[in-house]
């Protein structure tokens, strides 16, 4: 185990831990729907809504960060950069939030095609907290980010370390700023925005994964040191003896996300999961349209009052969301492959003129 667990371990396990995150965050979602109660099911859900949360969430996005550096390594163009992501973006977007809104403001709300292209442009969750498909925005904006934050640290490469604090100061501050000036506006996009620093992260680790390094002395103090912490504020929370001011609960969760996914590569490694299991691997291909799918058909289905929360109303979801998910992955595919198509024959249209 010791030859194999190095920083390039995750870059190995990187479509399992995407999976298991994409499970961790469709099972926080579960979570919330059960009733509170001394039943199993009820308790068990409480534990894991305290323990794990919606650290899923962090564990991806440091996963983005990390792995968009394999991406840009191999290709430095932006423009390949942006068009390769935006395009997988775009396009379940399109399939899936479009109809969700129109189904959620015109049939559902009676609204009209302005509340739509309203919601859709993303203005609700800034005037009013809508948090629906708050993610895609999310990583939007990481996107258009990675590669200034890719080249600030190849610039600084032997100060790393520092423009690592610099960067994450920076965040924090961001959101200290926003919260003094509106308190109103930061709670509504705080989901958001409190979840740059986990991605900075991201990005300051991909140069070690990418490069395979070993697990240096202050970085496993540091993990010990987290892990420390997380058994400390867990166990003060289940006394109930602290409540954690609302401002730093994300960064509770940033602590605990890299805690879990540190605990979760030791087990991985320790019993030899498979790197290719067939199930995580396909939950971490479609982790996109899987989460996508599932919040936009759960928030229909909970406006309904769709008892989700019962496990046999919760397994005929989840077998819709997955099969949804699926046609949304094979559309997306043919589609990118049909624009891939059109773009390489307008190339050689081009040079062909160019040439006579």
């Amino acid at each position: 185990m010791k030859k194999r667990l190095n920083w390039g371990t995750l870059s190995e396990y990187r479509n399992v831990i995407y999976g298991l995150s994409c499970i961790s965050i469709i099972l926080f979602h579960y979570a919330t729907t059960v009733p509170e109660g001394t039943n199993l099911k009820s308790m068990l859900a409480y534990v894991f809504k305290g323990v794990v949360g919606s650290i899923g969430v962090e564990i991806f996005i440091l996963m983005s960060g990390i792995c968009m550096y394999f991406s840009f390594k191999s290709n430095s163009s932006v423009m390949d950069f942006y068009r390769k992501r935006f395009i997988r973006l775009i396009i379940p977007f399109i399939l899936i939030v479009f109809p969700f809104y129109f189904y959620k403001d015109i049939i559902m709300a009676n609204g009209d095609i302005k509340r739509v292209l309203y919601d859709l442009s993303y203005a609700s969750f800034f005037t009013e907290g809508n948090i629906s498909v708050w993610y895609i925005l999310c990583i939007a904006i990481m996107y258009l980010m990675y590669p200034g934050l890719y080249k600030t640290f190849e610039k600084y490469d032997k100060y790393r370390h520092a423009m690592l604090a610099i960067l994450l100061g920076a965040a924090i501050a961001v959101n200290l700023i926003i919260y003094a000036i509106s308190p109103v506006v930061f709670v509504r996009i705080e989901i958001m925005t409190m979840r740059l620093p986990i991605y900075i992260i991201g990005v300051y680790l991909g140069k070690k994964v990418y490069e395979k390094a070993k697990f240096t002395k202050s970085e496993i103090g540091i993990f010990i040191v987290g892990i420390a912490i997380k058994l400390l504020i867990d166990y003060l929370r289940y006394l109930e003896t602290i409540t954690i001011p609302y401002f730093l609960i994300r960064y509770v969760n940033l602590n605990s996300s890299l805690v879990i996914l540190g605990l979760t590569l030791i087990l991985l490694a320790i019993f030899k999961v498979n790197k290719n299991s067939r199930i995580l691997v396909k939950c971490g291909a479609l982790s996109l349209e899987l989460y996508l799918v599932h919040v936009t058909l759960m928030n229909i289905l909970q406006k309904y009052k769709y008892p989700i929360h019962r496990y046999s109303y919760f397994a005929l979801y989840m077998l819709v969301t997955i099969i949804l998910s699926v046609v949304v992955n094979v559309l997306t595919n043919v589609i990118v492959k049909g624009l891939g198509s059109i773009v390489n024959k307008i190339n050689m249209l081009v040079k062909k003129n160019v040439i006579e």
